[in-house]
Formats: structure tokens, C-alpha cells, sequence
């Protein structure tokens, strides 16, 4: 009986450490992944921006028309390209913090508990909106640039 006893108390320790390996992992994995999502999505928005002016010069000078609103477009479409970057990762990263949550009820503390509720204010909304609203901005300007020159 007393072995019995002993191996189920094993059985719980080393569970309680392959959680808290994966915990780690996930911890590890949630931070190098917030740090690539945010350099590659401003790094994307940047050359963006960038192709699009180099059209829109050329396109205010009368250069080429069509060659000019092509670049243009090219510049949207990697605009379009981070915009879906941003997004995809950020539902990846819902996801790592939902099962980080999941986690922790089983390593009975709470991190990412308490780190959510700081997340509940605007500020999370704020950015969502602010994308959206600038999304919705750029694409009308474009498209006023396009039919106006």
C-alpha cells in the first residue's frame, strides 16, 4: 500500500514538472514571438510606406501614370500583407495565453490571470481600432489618388 501511495505522489510531482516544462516553453515561445510579430510587422509597414511614396512621387511629377499607380498598388499590397501578418499573429498569441491560462489552473498560480485583466481596459481596443480606422483611411486615399491623377 505504501508503494501504491508513493508512485501516485511520484505521478503528481513529475506531472507537476512536465507542466511547468511546458510552461516555460510557452512563456519562452509567447515573448520571442511578440518581439518577431512587432519587428516584422513594422519593418513590412515601413516598406510599405515607403513604395507607396516612391509611386506617389513619381505619379504627382506626371512621370508614368499607369507605371506609378502600379507601384502604388504594390505598396497596398504589402500594406495589406502586414496588416494580415499582424492579425494572424495576434491570434496566435491568444491562443498561447489561453493555454498558458489553462497551465497555470493546474500549477495552481496565476500570471497570465492577472496580466488579463490589465488587458481588459481600452487599450487593446484602442489599437484594433486604430488599424482599422487607418486601414480604412490609407485604402480611401489610395483610391482617391488612383481616380484623381
Amino acid at each position: 500500500m505504501k508503494s501504491s501511495s508513493k508512485n501516485q505522489r511520484n505521478d503528481v510531482s513529475r506531472n507537476k514538472e512536465e507542466i511547468g516544462k511546458e510552461y516555460d516553453h510557452l512563456i519562452r515561445y509567447e515573448t520571442e514571438l511578440f518581439k518577431n510579430r512587432w519587428a516584422v510587422f513594422t519593418t513590412l509597414l515601413s516598406i510599405s510606406f515607403i513604395i507607396t511614396g516612391l509611386g506617389l512621387q513619381r505619379l504627382v511629377s506626371n512621370e508614368s501614370n499607369f507605371l506609378s499607380k502600379s507601384v502604388c498598388s504594390f505598396g497596398f499590397l504589402v500594406y495589406s500583407l502586414a496588416l494580415y501578418h499582424y492579425l494572424w499573429f495576434h491570434k496566435l498569441a491568444h491562443k498561447l495565453r489561453t493555454r498558458g491560462q489553462e497551465l497555470e489552473k493546474e500549477l495552481e498560480f496565476k500570471i497570465y490571470e492577472i496580466r488579463n485583466k490589465y488587458s481588459q481596459d481600452n487599450r487593446k481596443l484602442a489599437l484594433h481600432r486604430f488599424v482599422l480606422f487607418f486601414t480604412s483611411f490609407y485604402i480611401i486615399l489610395l483610391f482617391l489618388i488612383w481616380c484623381i491623377l
